[in-house]
Protein backbone atom coordinates (compact mmCIF):
# COMPACT_ATOMS: atom_id res chain seq x y z
CA UNK A 1 0.00 0.00 0.00
CA UNK A 2 1.98 3.85 -1.16
CA UNK A 3 1.51 5.78 1.67
CA UNK A 4 2.96 9.63 2.46
CA UNK A 5 4.61 11.67 5.09
CA UNK A 6 3.85 15.18 4.16
CA UNK A 7 4.68 18.45 5.51
CA UNK A 8 4.82 21.92 4.62
CA UNK A 9 7.73 21.91 2.06
CA UNK A 10 8.36 18.37 1.24
CA UNK A 11 6.69 14.77 1.63
CA UNK A 12 8.02 11.18 2.16
CA UNK A 13 6.42 8.59 -0.03
CA UNK A 14 6.72 4.72 0.92
CA UNK A 15 5.34 1.24 -0.09
CA UNK A 16 4.03 -0.39 3.52
CA UNK A 17 2.65 -3.89 4.37
CA UNK A 18 -0.26 -3.58 6.61
CA UNK A 19 -0.58 -5.33 9.93
CA UNK A 20 -4.06 -5.90 9.44
CA UNK A 21 -4.16 -9.69 11.46
CA UNK A 22 -4.06 -10.57 15.21
CA UNK A 23 -0.87 -12.71 13.43
CA UNK A 24 0.86 -9.89 11.07
CA UNK A 25 0.88 -7.31 14.22
CA UNK A 26 2.27 -9.85 17.06
CA UNK A 27 5.06 -10.79 14.16
CA UNK A 28 5.51 -7.52 12.49
CA UNK A 29 8.77 -7.46 11.06
CA UNK A 30 10.62 -10.06 13.14
CA UNK A 31 13.01 -12.76 11.39
CA UNK A 32 13.52 -10.50 8.49
CA UNK A 33 16.77 -10.01 7.75
CA UNK A 34 16.25 -6.95 5.20
CA UNK A 35 13.34 -4.55 3.57
CA UNK A 36 13.88 -2.71 0.73
CA UNK A 37 14.85 0.95 0.73
CA UNK A 38 11.38 3.40 0.65
CA UNK A 39 9.32 0.14 2.66
CA UNK A 40 7.63 -0.56 5.80
CA UNK A 41 5.36 -1.86 7.87
CA UNK A 42 2.35 -0.13 9.06
CA UNK A 43 0.18 -1.02 12.67
CA UNK A 44 -3.14 0.20 12.67
CA UNK A 45 -4.84 -0.36 15.80
CA UNK A 46 -8.80 0.33 16.35
CA UNK A 47 -8.50 3.07 19.23
CA UNK A 48 -5.74 5.42 20.10
CA UNK A 49 -4.06 3.96 23.41
CA UNK A 50 -0.30 4.42 24.21
CA UNK A 51 1.19 1.40 22.37
CA UNK A 52 4.68 -0.58 23.13
CA UNK A 53 6.50 -2.01 20.43
CA UNK A 54 9.75 -4.19 21.02
CA UNK A 55 12.49 -5.81 18.58
CA UNK A 56 12.59 -8.89 19.83
CA UNK A 57 13.80 -11.51 17.00
CA UNK A 58 13.64 -8.64 14.89
CA UNK A 59 17.40 -8.03 12.69
CA UNK A 60 16.63 -4.55 10.97
CA UNK A 61 17.11 -1.57 12.55
CA UNK A 62 13.82 0.39 12.84
CA UNK A 63 12.75 4.30 13.02
CA UNK A 64 8.85 3.88 14.38
CA UNK A 65 6.42 6.71 14.08
CA UNK A 66 3.88 7.03 16.17
CA UNK A 67 0.40 8.60 15.10
CA UNK A 68 -2.39 9.95 16.94
CA UNK A 69 -6.08 9.37 15.52
CA UNK A 70 -5.58 12.69 13.11
CA UNK A 71 -2.47 10.93 11.44
CA UNK A 72 -0.01 13.25 12.59
CA UNK A 73 3.42 12.34 14.10
CA UNK A 74 3.11 12.11 17.73
CA UNK A 75 6.49 10.77 18.59
CA UNK A 76 9.73 9.72 16.64
CA UNK A 77 11.53 6.68 17.92
CA UNK A 78 14.91 6.52 15.86
CA UNK A 79 17.04 3.20 15.00
CA UNK A 80 15.63 0.73 17.63
CA UNK A 81 18.38 -1.97 18.13
CA UNK A 82 18.08 -5.41 16.19
CA UNK A 83 17.40 -7.97 19.20
CA UNK A 84 16.57 -5.52 21.70
CA UNK A 85 13.71 -6.51 24.11
CA UNK A 86 13.42 -3.15 25.93
CA UNK A 87 9.81 -1.13 25.34
CA UNK A 88 9.62 1.48 22.80
CA UNK A 89 6.98 3.81 23.39
CA UNK A 90 4.98 7.13 22.87
CA UNK A 91 3.71 8.30 26.65
CA UNK A 92 0.98 9.76 24.27
CA UNK A 93 -2.53 7.89 22.38
CA UNK A 94 -1.54 6.64 19.01
CA UNK A 95 -3.35 4.96 16.74
CA UNK A 96 -0.78 4.22 13.88
CA UNK A 97 2.86 2.98 14.34
CA UNK A 98 4.71 3.47 11.36
CA UNK A 99 8.22 0.86 11.17
CA UNK A 100 11.14 2.25 8.69
CA UNK A 101 14.48 0.99 7.80
CA UNK A 102 16.64 3.12 10.79
CA UNK A 103 17.71 6.55 9.31
CA UNK A 104 14.79 7.71 7.62
CA UNK A 105 13.54 10.19 10.03
CA UNK A 106 16.88 11.52 9.74
CA UNK A 107 17.51 11.37 5.78
CA UNK A 108 13.49 12.73 5.08
CA UNK A 109 13.29 14.99 7.93
CA UNK A 110 10.74 14.02 9.48
CA UNK A 111 9.25 16.06 12.54
CA UNK A 112 6.39 16.06 15.11
CA UNK A 113 2.92 17.08 13.04
CA UNK A 114 4.00 15.97 9.81
CA UNK A 115 0.59 14.13 8.49
CA UNK A 116 0.35 10.50 6.94
CA UNK A 117 -1.84 10.15 3.87
CA UNK A 118 -3.16 7.04 3.07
Amino acid sequence: MPISIERKDNSASYFVEIADTPQKAQTGLMWRKSMPQNHGMIFIFPYPSVIKMWMKNTYIPLDMIFFNAQNQVICLRENARPLDESIISCPYPASKVLELNAGEIKARKIQLGDKLVF
